[in-house]
């Protein structure tokens, strides 16, 4: 009886302090985040200009894509430029604005930062990041960070419950940081651009 009991109290204790040891996800707007200079949003030569700037090289080092068709404009442009140098490698993704700017008619969705993998190299990355961004939203999970707005509050599942909101997530030597919100937007469009009445 007396070990019931102890056993009892032992799990009510566990029960009791569990939440004041348990710190809650981190929620923070991934959208506010830059990677080398560049934020999602941003339209192209603001892009070029803010990494050249973090880079302290010349435009003319970031390389453009290959010029596409833009859908919403019906115009070619390219939707991505790259710079590299040294192992380094940052890629910047566009997706057509909308609503349409004409003035602005392309915006970031996804920007991709990595160095060569080296032991040094994550472990000055795994520390870059943090002292950048902050605690990482799916703490203590410290094999794949993410930081966004509506984090799980499993550290295991992360950001990956909610696939409409900005992420930022760092694995190794790479950061990553995606907003779907535009892709999204560009989607809506072609479907309302295509709409039909049925005429039959």
């Amino acid at each position: 009886m007396k070990l019931k009991a102890a056993f009892l109290i032992s799990a009510l204790n566990v029960a009791v302090l569990a939440p004041a040891h348990a710190e809650a996800p981190r929620s923070v707007d991934a959208r506010t985040f830059d990677i080398a200079g560049v934020k999602t949003g941003m339209d192209y030569d603001e892009a070029v200009a803010a990494a050249a700037k973090n880079f302290q090289v010349s435009k003319s080092e970031m390389k453009a894509g290959y010029a596409t068709l833009n859908p919403v404009t019906n115009t070619k442009t390219p939707l991505d430029f790259s710079y590299r140098k040294d192992g380094v490698e940052l890629v910047v993704h566009f997706e057509p604005r909308v609503p349409v700017d004409k003035q602005r008619p392309l915006a970031v969705s996804l920007i991709n930062y990595e160095m060569p993998w080296t032991p040094a190299n994550k472990a000055a990355m795994g520390q870059a990041v943090v002292q950048k961004y902050g605690r990482q939203s799916n703490y203590p999970n410290d094999l794949s960070l993410e930081w966004c707005q509506k984090p799980s509050t499993n550290p295991g599942m992360g950001c990956s419950i909610d696939m409409k909101q900005a992420v930022l997530n760092y694995t190794g030597v790479s950061i990553r940081l995606y907003d779907p919100a535009w892709s999204d937007a560009r989607v809506e469009f072609i479907n309302q651009s295509n709409a039909r009445k049925p005429s039959f």
